[in-house]
């Protein structure tokens, strides 16, 4: 009967050991697989961070163009034609609200 417990024990104790063996090498392949992915990230995400600001930086000058050449024209213009509608309606009669 010991020698079975005795057998038994020693299988055990030999499958734990691979086991952690096992474990040892994919927790090692995961070390390098996961360092491999973030070079990869680093060189990707780089020059797609480069390109964005870029992007941004020509929609920031597209917007102050817009707002300068033409919106900027547009409200002087409107606020000239509110002052006129307002003047026409006091020499109208029409000053009270």
């Amino acid at each position: 009967m010991e020698q079975w417990l005795a057998l038994a024990r020693d299988i055990l104790l030999v499958l734990v050991a691979l086991s952690s063996f096992i474990a040892l090498l994919l927790a090692i392949r995961l070390f390098f697989e996961v360092r491999a992915l973030l070079k990869l990230v680093h060189t990707e995400i780089t020059p797609i961070l480069g390109s964005l600001k870029r992007t941004a930086s020509t929609v920031e000058g597209t917007t102050r163009f817009i707002g300068q050449r033409a919106l900027g024209p547009l409200v002087t213009f409107v606020g000239i034609l509110v002052t006129l509608r307002r003047v026409l309606q006091v020499l109208s009669g029409g000053g009270r609200r």
